[in-house]
């Protein structure tokens, strides 16, 4: 399948961000962050149902865009929303008592199981990291391999872990190690990083700290 991806990149003045990718089934169109009442005026694909049904997940994005540094990235086909990615403070245990305001999770990157297989998600991913500022953040991606999409996917585990690895890489976050249970559970999940530009020295420094806690006595 032939596909083009036209080259998303910061506008010159007076310009747009380019957001559209061209597929066989026409243009799809990246939007975000998008707020509440965008999110619910579009349709939601119905193969959009990997950790609830289609309408509950609607709900839920739009509430991730109400919180507090809560962002949504949409793709979609005229009306209809058929990828997503959203990021939010952290959920998982460690990360979100730790105290550090710079840290956001990437939630959630889900495309429709009838939209798989064209970059969609790649790009999506491209296009949140530059239609928004996230050089002041650290950005963290939990990566369990309770949630993949295996069967769906049509991929092994490590197979799927490896693109997932690819993704994320390409927006610069990166593999690291750490003794966090949610990640040790099981050798293919794993913790992926990406530390901002303005992110200061001593917010460095705690992050560092956090990825090895038992190293580090607590």
């Amino acid at each position: 399948m032939k596909r083009k991806l036209r080259e998303i990149a910061q506008p010159a003045a007076g310009g747009v961000l380019t957001d559209t990718l061209y597929i066989s089934r026409g243009a799809l169109f990246f939007e975000g962050p998008a707020g509440y009442q965008e999110i619910t005026q579009l349709h939601m694909d119905e193969g959009l149902d990997r950790f609830r049904n289609p309408q509950e997940q609607q709900q839920t994005l739009a509430h991730i865009s109400q919180i507090p540094e809560g962002r949504v990235f949409l793709a979609c086909s005229g009306r209809t929303i058929v990828g997503y990615v959203t990021f939010h403070r952290p959920e998982f245990p460690r990360w979100n008592t730790c105290g550090l305001q710079e840290l956001l999770e990437l939630g959630g990157l889900e495309v429709s199981k009838n939209w798989r297989g064209m970059g969609i998600g790649r790009g999506l991913l491209e296009y949140a990291f530059l239609a928004h500022d996230f050089e002041d953040c650290i950005v963290i991606s939990m990566e369990t391999y309770c949630n993949w999409d295996l069967q769906g996917s049509g991929m092994n585990l490590w197979e799927y872990r490896r693109m997932l690895e690819n993704i994320l890489l390409r927006v610069g976050l990166e593999r690291r190690l750490t003794d966090d249970p949610e990640i040790t559970d099981h050798p293919a999940n794993m913790l992926t990083a990406r530390v901002g530009s303005n992110v200061s020295r001593e917010t460095r420094v705690c992050f560092e700290k956090l990825l090895f806690l038992k190293r580090n006595g607590n």
